[in-house]
């Protein structure tokens, strides 16, 4: 799991769980992450007084239960 902490939106803290999809291709005998896609699946929110980055907005790829979750797509291709 990847953790993104201290992410603001209104005055309110977010954590964030998730989870790399990575896709290997083997180059000159060694093994190397060709394409690196992150997958937000939990997020936990409390009051803050940090100041918002932004970060947690830009996130596209949101974690679910069952075929419409990131990974599958990655399995079929």
């Amino acid at each position: 799991f990847y953790f993104i902490e201290a992410m603001v939106q209104a005055g309110t803290e977010v954590l964030t769980g998730g989870r790399y999809i990575d896709r290997y291709q083997r180059r000159d005998g060694k093994w190397l992450i060709h394409s690196r896609t992150f997958v937000a699946d939990w997020s936990h929110s409390h009051p803050s007084t940090m100041e918002r980055d932004g970060f947690y907005e830009a996130l596209t790829n949101r974690g679910c239960f069952g075929p419409s979750d990131p990974v599958y797509a990655h399995w079929a291709a």
